[in-house]
């Protein structure tokens, strides 16, 4: 009794499958075949076969709005648009009553679900109904007058009921292979200590995690350059370095904003339907990296798809920059400890030298040579004050010229 009801019907189809036959017997079957979990696709072309419709949508229910999860017939950029049941008053009827609603040119004074422009003279749209919930419905428009007769609507009631726990089982399938995705996601940033003293080669792998796993166009990190006082970018995983768009300036001013915005206690990263660095951008999402209290960075991910980041988005983000600032830190401090270090035996060994028999222009050029690899710079040269003549005399010189 642990089996959802209509699980017999995705092992049928799967036996079918597994066993090469393509000719399924019953109409259940072939509805259960095209709905194997992660096919809302197949499920909506199922639906608009049987109905003869010129276009289909297959929408998800999230709490007091529908999104929108596959279309037949209609431009692919509707998915995952989202339709609010205030807004609706056809949908919020239909998640009222549990039952199919209509929409015809001839009749009714409420507005046409879909815009004047498709054509559409005739709408039905199909609740998903499991139990008492409303899980999603399924949209039929046709271009023809009262093309959704009392057949028609009946037979698509009678296949929303086959087919709504296939539709579960798409969702928990899904659902599974995105948290799984995500996990994983948090298993490759969790070691990201290994690369700790050098926190370019850290910024550079995120920046690649980043993008392979949200598949946006677009993938930076704004960073603080503190000595010269303004800030870099460093932009998508090819990790080139330097300000893209527009000049330092902007990029100081969105640094000030997203600080006062995402710098408290409460925040950690923002969704956005504009770009930032990119104006073609239509969705965006911004995560700060903090470590103590305090701001490292901010990561862009920016994409020309409306609507592309959830809230599930935003709490990997989260995740990862908990992570990212912890290895930040880490790497600054392995940095500063080890110029340190460098700095301390660079000062024993000079004071060894003064303290040994070592000949004086020896000294001089240990000296020089300590001090080129210290800063680091191309050229030093070490000169003595001559009062007497008015003039620095040059005694040691180590150059590339």
């Amino acid at each position: 009794g642990r089996l959802r009801p209509g699980s017999e019907q995705v092992l049928v189809a799967l036996a079918h499958q597994a066993a090469g036959d393509d000719g399924l017997g019953t109409d259940l079957s072939r509805s259960a075949r095209a709905g194997l979990p992660g096919d809302l696709d197949g499920v909506l072309e199922r639906f608009a076969r049987s109905a003869a419709c010129d276009a289909a949508d297959l929408a998800i229910r999230w709490g007091d709005r529908f999104r929108i999860a596959a279309v037949r017939g209609q431009p692919e950029e509707r998915v995952g648009e989202e339709i609010p049941l205030a807004a609706s008053a056809l949908d919020a009827r239909l998640v009222t009553t549990r039952r199919a609603v209509r929409w015809h040119s001839s009749a009714g004074l409420e507005p046409c679900p879909w815009p004047r422009s498709s054509g559409v003279k005739d709408w039905l749209a199909v609740p998903l109904v499991l139990g008492e919930r409303v899980i999603g419905r399924v949209g039929l428009a046709s271009r023809h007058e009262n093309h959704f007769d009392r057949q028609i609507t009946a037979m698509a009631e009678e296949l929303a009921g086959e087919l709504a726990p296939v539709v579960e089982g798409a969702l928990l399938f899904q659902e599974a292979t995105r948290r799984l995705a995500r996990l994983a996601v948090v298993q490759e940033v969790a070691p990201l200590d290994a690369t700790v003293g050098d926190s370019g080669r850290t910024i550079v792998r995120v920046l690649s995690i980043l993008q392979r796993t949200f598949n946006t166009a677009w993938v930076s990190y704004l960073m603080q350059d503190r000595a010269r006082q303004e800030c870099r970018l460093l932009a998508g995983p090819d990790s080139r370095v330097g300000v893209v768009t527009p000049d330092g300036a902007g990029l100081m001013q969105w640094w000030e904003e997203w600080s006062r915005t995402l710098g408290g206690p409460s925040g950690w990263s923002m969704r956005s339907s504009r770009g930032w660095l990119h104006p073609e951008a239509a969705s965006s999402l911004v995560l700060a990296v903090r470590f103590a209290g305090s701001v490292q960075g901010f990561f862009v991910l920016e994409t020309p798809r409306a609507g592309a980041f959830s809230e599930d988005d935003e709490r990997l983000m989260g995740i990862i920059g908990g992570q990212v600032g912890l290895s930040l830190e880490n790497a600054r401090l392995f940095e500063e400890m080890g110029v340190a270090v460098e700095q301390l035996t660079a000062i024993r060994e000079t004071a060894l030298d003064l303290a040994s028999q070592v000949d004086h222009p020896e000294v001089l050029e240990n000296l020089v040579e300590r001090v080129q690899a210290l800063l680091p710079v191309p050229a030093v040269a070490l000169g003595v004050v001559d009062p007497q003549a008015g003039e620095v005399r040059i005694l040691v010189s180590r150059n590339p010229w």
